[in-house]
């Protein structure tokens, strides 16, 4: 009898140690920008974590303090949590992006397996022309609601809102050579702005703006690129908002000011404004991120992107990465 119980507990205690939890990955719908997956875990599991990433991002974290000691346990650290089979999907992906689907799979004693897949995500676009349609509504004294939607010739396309004295400013500089060069040597500017611009989209982006000035001239701007990597046309709303005008700035023009780096990182030099000239930082929002009478402007504290620097006679784009 004894010899039959401690059998028993062996044999326990071997099917816990050789327990090996898991999980079957299905792959139930791709498309360019969502990943849909079922899971199903079988008796040893208890619970498990879900990741989709693109290969090789998250294991820099592996054992880091950002992370776990294991990938299993930075997975789980990440991961949406699940204890019954189950399904998820995941949206604004890359479109023609490969991916990992990670899922940290449990069991009750805490021993951790780590199952994995791999897929693409549908490409976008067409050799067409890339066309975005866009609208501006619901205007107010500081904000507005944006919508752009690109064609099915449309790879990626990027949006933002610019004020309309620093369209007019681009423009005036080049007005000395002809009023249809000037136009197009802007909308190449413009455009360039857009290629800088940090955020992409590519379906439809409904965005409502929040911190406009009042009473002043806007455009809502957006470009897209085709799958041949080849820009369409900018598209242009313009709008004002709301409220008594501010005390702003008058349109000024583009003058020889000298702005070194450019593009730049942690600093820039401005050559060409006079001893104790207040030079502004702005945004593509007509924002003002810092001030200064010094001629070095330390960048910190500001994101990659497209600006502007403002003085009383002039506005000069430049670049920060």
């Amino acid at each position: 009898m004894k010899k039959s119980i401690l059998a028993a507990i062996t044999l326990l205690f071997a099917a816990v140690a050789f327990a090996t939890p898991s999980v079957t990955i299905t792959i139930d719908d791709v498309t360019a920008t969502t990943i849909t997956c079922s899971f199903a875990k079988n008796s040893d599991c208890a619970s498990y974590y879900i990741v989709a990433a693109e290969p090789g991002s998250v294991e820099p974290y592996v054992g880091s303090f950002m992370g776990g000691a294991t990938i299993e346990e930075t997975i789980e650290q990440w991961g949406i949590q699940y204890t019954s089979d189950d399904s998820y999907t995941w949206t604004q992906m890359i479109p023609g992006t490969q991916y990992v689907i990670y899922v940290t799979a449990k069991d009750a004693s805490g021993n951790r397996v780590l199952c994995t897949d791999t897929l693409r995500t549908s490409t976008l676009g067409g050799s067409g022309a890339s066309i975005i349609t866009i609208s501006v509504s619901d205007i107010t004294n500081n904000g507005a609601k944006t919508i752009a939607t690109p064609n099915d010739q449309t790879m990626l396309f990027k949006d933002a809102i610019i004020a309309q004295y620093l369209r007019d400013s681009i423009y005036s500089y080049y007005f000395e050579l002809d009023s249809i060069t000037a136009d197009s040597l802007t909308n190449d500017s413009i455009l360039r702005m857009l290629e800088e611009y940090p955020y992409t989209y590519y379906e439809t982006d409904q965005w409502v703006w929040n911190s406009l000035d009042s009473a002043t001239d806007y455009l809502f701007i957006a470009a897209g690129m085709n799958a041949d990597s080849i820009w369409g046309e900018i598209a242009s709303v313009a709008f004002r908002t709301l409220g008594e005008t501010p005390t702003a700035v008058e349109n000024v023009n583009l003058n020889t000011i000298s702005i070194y780096p450019n593009p730049a990182t942690d600093y820039i030099i401005i050559d060409g404004v006079e001893d104790g000239e207040i030079i502004e930082v702005v945004d593509l929002r007509g924002n003002v991120l810092l001030e200064s009478a010094n001629t070095r402007i330390s960048l910190r504290g500001i994101a990659p992107g497209v600006y502007f620097l403002r003085t009383s006679t002039s506005v000069n784009k430049f670049i920060v990465r």
